[in-house]
């Protein structure tokens, strides 16, 4: 599954923009504009679904905003993530390739304006369900200016830090092998920043990870520009599998990243 061009993303964005105009200050919900843009056909629950989606009530700093999704039962085959206010709402769609269990899935996102946020998960049945929290924050996320050294910055962008996190056996929403954590460094420029002249800079943004634990995938995760500078991620690691891990990454311009660490359980890097 490829991300939808970007003349639909325009064509939400607008619809949003239009939904909310006449009163800015409140939460963006663009449920029904987002289910026909992207679920089009799809029965989709409300209520009972088999996820969690953890996020404060409030973000201060709207550019890097904690999310945890998690499932409470096993099967669930694909995950989306929207974020109703921004620009861009499709921040993430995240590919099971294999049942995880206790699987909990960690990163930081962008948020324009207050807003709802909201899980969409599909389970190996083809049956779709949804969870959504409502988020106040004073915006700006996806905006803002650009400095720093940009041959510095291209220098650096798609180096992967992994590391393997051993977990309490007290700990209910993960796996007894522990944890992946992995960043890739990466400014994830949405479009929507300012350069010093004054123009918008164009979109850089990692568009694609692939994760693998020994020689078997566990993840494609399709990001979208939502997705907060130098992405951060979490996974559980699977038991009875070698304590390695695998990295691709594919940013928009082509560029691609690669890592293999070979791992020992450490609780530092």
């Amino acid at each position: 599954m490829q991300m939808p061009g970007l003349f639909l993303f325009r064509w939400v964005a607008v619809l949003i923009a239009l939904a909310s105009a006449s009163a800015q200050a409140a939460t963006v919900d663009a449920w029904p504009t987002l289910r026909e843009a992207f679920f089009t056909g799809k029965t989709i629950r409300e209520d009972a679904a088999p996820i969690l989606l953890e996020i404060s009530a409030t973000a201060e700093n709207p550019a890097l905003v904690p999310v945890t999704i998690s499932a409470t039962q096993a099967g669930i085959k694909r995950l989306w993530l929207l974020v109703d206010g921004n620009p861009v709402p499709m921040t993430a769609t995240l590919h099971l390739l294999r049942d995880i269990p206790d699987f909990e899935f960690r990163t930081r996102i962008r948020l324009e304006k207050s807003t709802r946020v909201r899980v969409v998960a599909e389970d190996a049945q083809g049956q779709f369900s949804m969870t959504s929290v409502e988020v106040k924050t004073p915006g700006g996320g996806c905006g803002g200016g650009l400095d720093g050294d940009e041959a510095r910055l291209r220098a650096e962008a798609g180096r992967i830090r992994i590391r393997h996190e051993a977990v309490a056996p007290s700990s209910a929403q993960s796996s007894a092998a522990g944890r992946w954590v992995f960043m890739i460094k990466h400014p994830m420029r949405t479009g929507f920043e300012r350069t010093t002249q004054g123009y918008y800079a164009k979109p850089w943004y990692i568009r694609q990870v692939e994760i693998a634990q020994g020689d078997q995938p566990l993840l494609q995760a399709e990001l979208g520009v939502g997705i907060s500078a130098d992405p951060w991620f979490t996974l559980p690691a699977l038991p009875n599998l070698p304590l390695a891990m695998q990295v691709i990454a594919l940013d928009n311009e082509s560029n691609v990243y690669r890592q293999q660490y070979p791992v020992t359980p450490t609780t530092g890097d």
